[in-house]
């Protein structure tokens, strides 16, 4: 299985690099939110040929509900307000919000020209460290490991559209959160 690795940074670096990408940032100017610096995009993770079926299985419901209500106030540093005009997910127990760059997120690995899977993972805890993130592809056997992103921004690339549930680990524990791609 290729593995998509991005470098980590300290807690310290990724705190800056979110505040210093959120800065850039307006609740509602999504395409000058696109154009801010971000790590390099990781390839579309990949599955061996003998795992890329598709079988249902027993989570078979998506649970991707996108807000544009209020940002949290601890996921607001960098936005102005209004904090109502970036469309998040927030993870099943609350503690990490996904502020999603695009809607749909594609499919696939964008090229140089195309709009990127940007996504801002922001902790409630300023203190979480490293990320990682492995993803499932709701209703099927697909799964993919996207390895160690930081908080702030990172480009998530997957294979196939569809629901992707996130399995986020981190200092602080492991949780849950599902995103939609389209079709790339």
């Amino acid at each position: 299985m290729a593995h998509a690795r991005s470098t980590l940074i300290g807690v310290l670096g990724a705190v800056a690099l979110a505040l210093s990408f959120a800065a850039g940032c307006t609740g509602s100017d999504p395409e000058r939110a696109a154009a801010s610096p971000a790590p390099q995009p990781a390839p579309a993770a990949t599955m061996p040929a003998s795992s890329t079926a598709s079988v249902a299985a027993p989570d078979a419901k998506c649970s991707y509900a996108p807000s544009t209500a209020d940002l949290p106030t601890w996921a607001r540093a960098g936005f102005s307000p209004p904090f109502n005009g970036s469309k998040f997910v927030t993870s099943t127990s609350g503690h990490i919000v996904a502020v999603l760059f695009g809607d749909p997120l594609r499919a696939g690995t964008p090229g140089p020209t195309q709009r990127q899977n940007k996504i801002l993972w922001v902790p409630d805890d300023p203190s979480a460290g490293a990320l990682t993130v492995d993803g499932h592809l709701v209703g099927t056997d697909e799964n993919v490991e996207i390895g160690d992103i930081s908080f702030g921004p990172s480009y998530v690339n997957v294979p196939v559209a569809g629901c992707w549930r996130f399995t986020l680990h981190w200092m602080g524990g492991t949780d849950t959160v599902d995103i939609v791609y389209g079709n790339g």
